[in-house]
């Protein structure tokens, strides 16, 4: 390498130097990782179009590696340790492990035998049984007997080497004939990568039987299903070899009865795993242990230390009862990797525990998490999350427009927005929109799943930095986007009514008196989307856009049709300019004759306000309307009767019975007690034969303060009111 080139391949110094410039940057990330949108909004191919085509010649500076990583680099990245992260499921990094990781880096050994770094695959062997402990697995898998636990890259990893032992030992019972038998069961909420090792195991993929669970088991494995399929089979002349069991399904963090499930398999002889990739990190809270419960009869053991405890990605922990078994079915023994520790059984070969013979120091960045957090911080972490998550479900569950899908067990969410008719083909598009919706705000971000045919959203709760705000604001940018979808199904879209007013050559007007004003708002401005299909439109200024009465817009697209039916043009009021056509004659587009200077105060307002207030005046009464929306949400005396789309609620206040006649007296006599106390003033509406009282904001003084005085009025004449039936 050139003198020149500037950096050298290592230097104690300028590794010091340039390592202090990349942990400030990671730092400074970290300080401004809110300001990034948390799901990546570039287009696929971004890349190619920033980068250069080939490698440079000559060598280039750090500070311009810098500037590409945060001009180039960093728009094309989810940030998955983002506060507003709660897509899938988390995968935490941590100061802990962070160092770990610059640890294994700075030393870079390839730990694929005891020989060849002996600290490496001790210190896995001891943290591995610290971990064990922690989740009070049975002294079966611990390193003093016939087991033992090995770091795996991931779960799909775990579940393809157990599942090559099973299978090498069933075939060495059975003979090597008898692989087209062999049977594997799960469920069918099993994640994906027990198909992926069954392909890669040779396992026939009909031979996979993923058994089918609903909502009466809350997606968790049956028992019975599994015998009799396993009946089934042996009648029919295959094997049952394999099981897996699952704590925390990826759907819906369904969980698997280990127990019962456990003495099926061994009742068999097959071999039982248990995936709690997820769910496993809070099975170190006494309070979740018991569901793993069951785990004495497991052949197998994996849970994920990088999804949930703080420990970076890649760290999936296996344990195992028979480490024979896995060495027998993956061990390779060429000359060149023989030493005498290995030859004389001495010590523990990880590489013969695996798919890959190299292997990193991966143990470091868990020993140091458990070391410099400890016990009590990591159960503390996990409970906080969850507190998150049952809050997040709290809020869901205060809003009628939405429902829970499936129970909560631990910090993961299921849950969709309901339309208002029982179309489930309709439901889907509605969550699969408000997905899509949600996401491309890069204010937060969510996945999906579905359950029974029905598309669910899933707010999994784990990163690092996440605070209750956070959950907050992830729950205020969907109520928003969902207002804004369940809007378009209430309102008609303009452009199919016009389209049906043209095929008939009828003329088509769009009256927007009230929410015309909101539609300077971008968000809202969809709501009039169609109207180039219309001949005339109109909204009232002085209703909602800070213009005094009377001051109602009108647009046309026509005018010589007003013109035509309103005109009258007596000697008296004819002159030149009109005459030659060379002027507007507004008295021409009126019922009366005479007109005021109207047009000076909308002037004035326009220029004294400017878009940009006006705009929050109107999203601020939209948001003091969503405020109240959510205390009649949380009264369950109360319900709301139609989604609040702008400013206005409609609700009602429920009798104990189901009593139509009588739930519109009490609304009826409770819209006279609150305006008699001359403290608020509400009106009323009747739909579908309901009667329904409309809270509309709007009045240019009205703060949060006049919203909760009114709902403190409502509340105490409603409890009266309650209180004598």
């Amino acid at each position: 390498m050139s003198r020149e080139s500037g950096l050298k391949p290592m230097d104690s110094e300028q590794l010091r130097e340039c390592g202090h410039k990349m942990v400030d940057f990671i730092a400074d990330y970290y300080k401004s990782i809110e300001d990034f949108p948390v799901l990546s909004q570039v287009q696929p191919g971004y890349l190619h179009k920033l980068l250069p085509d080939s490698a440079p010649t000559r060598p280039d500076s750090l500070e311009h590696i810098f500037n590409d990583i945060q001009a180039k680099i960093l728009p094309g990245v989810t940030h998955w340790q983002s506060p507003n992260y709660f897509a899938y499921y988390p995968s935490n990094s941590s100061i802990a492990g962070f160092m770990g990781e610059m640890l294994s880096a700075g030393l870079n050994i390839v730990g694929f035998s005891w020989v060849t770094s002996p600290a490496a695959t001790e210190l896995e062997t001891i943290v591995l049984d610290w971990l064990g402990k922690l989740l009070k697995l049975p002294q079966e898998f611990l390193s003093a007997g016939q087991g033992g636990g090995v770091i795996q890259g991931t779960a799909s990893e775990a579940v393809l080497v157990v599942l090559l032992a099973a299978r090498d030992k069933f075939l060495e019972k059975f003979g090597k004939n008898a692989l087209g038998k062999l049977v594997v069961y799960a469920s069918d909420q099993t994640h994906s990568s027990l198909q992926k090792a069954c392909q890669i195991g040779g396992i026939h993929p009909e031979n996979c039987r993923l058994l089918r669970t609903d909502s009466s088991t809350n997606y968790a494995l049956s028992p019975n299903a599994l015998s009799e399929a396993i009946s089934s089979d042996v009648a029919n002349g295959f094997i049952p070899f394999f099981l897996c069991a699952t704590v925390g399904t990826t759907s819906s963090t369904a969980v698997d009865p280990l127990s019962d499930l456990g003495k099926i398999a061994k009742s068999h002889g097959m071999w039982f795993h248990v995936d709690a990739a997820y769910a496993g990190s809070a099975c170190i809270c006494p309070e979740y242990r018991h569901y793993i419960d069951g785990v004495e009869e497991a052949d197998s053991f994996n849970m994920n230390a990088h999804k949930w405890l703080l420990t970076n990605f890649d760290c999936s922990s296996l344990w195992i009862k028979d480490r024979n078994a896995l060495i027998q079915a993956l061990s390779t023994n060429p000359e060149y990797l023989k030493n005498k520790a290995s030859q004389a059984n001495l010590v523990v070969d990880y590489k013969d525990w695996q798919i890959p013979l190299g292997r990193r120091f991966r143990s470091l960045k868990l020993w140091m998490v458990l070391r410099l957090y400890g016990l009590e911080n990591l159960q503390c972490y996990i409970r906080n999350h969850i507190n998150l998550a049952k809050h997040f479900e709290d809020l869901v569950g205060q809003d009628p427009r939405f429902e829970i899908a499936t129970p909560r067990i631990f910090s993961l969410v299921c849950f969709r927005l309901l339309p208002s008719s029982k179309d489930e083909a309709l439901a889907n598009k509605l969550n699969h929109e408000l997905l899509n919706d949600v996401n491309s705000t890069g204010k937060t971000f969510i996945s999906h799943t579905v359950l029974s045919g029905k598309y669910l959203l899933r707010f999994a709760v784990g990163a690092p930095l996440t605070e209750e705000r956070h959950v907050n604001g992830a729950w205020n940018v969907l109520q928003e986007k969902a207002s804004a979808l369940l809007g378009t199904l209430l309102v008609p879209l303009l452009s199919d009514l016009g389209k049906i007013a043209k095929r008939h050559g009828m003329w088509f007007h769009v009256d927007a008196a009230y929410a015309g004003s909101a539609c300077i708002c971008p968000e809202y401005r969809h709501y009039i989307d169609g109207v180039e299909e219309a001949d005339s439109f109109n909204m009232n200024a002085h209703k909602w856009l800070l213009t005094n009465f009377d001051c109602s817009s009108l647009w046309i697209k026509d005018r010589n049709a007003l013109i035509q039916a309103l005109s009258t043009n007596p000697e008296y009021l004819k002159n030149k300019a009109s005459q030659a056509n060379l002027v507007v004659d507004y008295k021409d587009w009126q019922i009366p004759l005479g007109r005021r200077f109207r047009s000076l105060k909308l002037w004035m307002v326009l220029r004294l306000y400017g878009l940009e207030n006006l705009q929050c005046y109107i999203r601020n009464h939209v948001n003091l309307a969503k405020h109240f929306e959510d205390l009649v949400g949380q009264d369950p005396r109360f319900e709301i009767a139609t989604p609040r789309i702008f400013s206005l609620v409609c609700f009602r206040l429920l009798p104990s019975s189901k009593d139509e006649a009588l739930a519109n007296k009490l609304n009826h006599e409770l819209l006279n007690d609150v305006n008699s106390t001359g403290k608020t003033f509400i009106s009323h509406t009747v739909l579908s034969g309901k009667y329904l009282l409309r809270f509309a904001v709007g009045a240019p003084l009205t703060e949060e303060r006049h919203v909760n005085g009114a709902w403190n009025v409502l509340q105490e004449k409603a409890s009266a009111l309650l209180g004598t039936l």
